[in-house]
């Protein structure tokens, strides 16, 4: 007997990424993530910032899509001032089922950055 399949929708995996409290002036940072040409990282309009690059979040936290998961993201921690750069993070999701829709229904996974 073969296993149920899926339905032929793709559901966008979910990502959430936040500073460490630790972090020196964590609340004036912004961070970027991005996930490679195949991956598409889109920030939720709710944590986008105005004025700022694509993709760029409004204060220490992001969250938002990519178009599938990846083994690897990258995060950059920016200035509130001027957008420097000043970390680089390459992190790896760990992915878990959100809901309860199993093997079938959207991902999601959370990352903290320590300083």
């Amino acid at each position: 007997m073969l296993p149920p399949s899926c339905p032929a929708v793709h559901e966008q995996p979910t990502l959430a990424v936040r500073l460490a409290d630790a972090w020196p002036d964590r609340e004036d940072a912004g961070l970027r993530v991005s996930c490679g040409d195949d991956c598409a990282a889109t920030v939720d309009r709710g944590h986008a910032a105005q004025g700022r690059g694509p993709g760029t979040s409004a204060g220490p936290s992001w969250q938002g899509t990519l178009f599938r998961e990846t083994d690897e993201v990258r995060v950059e921690v920016l200035a509130a001032a001027d957008d420097a750069v000043l970390a680089v993070r390459t992190v790896a999701p760990d992915w878990e089922p959100v809901g309860d829709a199993g093997r079938c229904g959207p991902t999601g996974a959370s990352v903290v950055l320590e300083p």
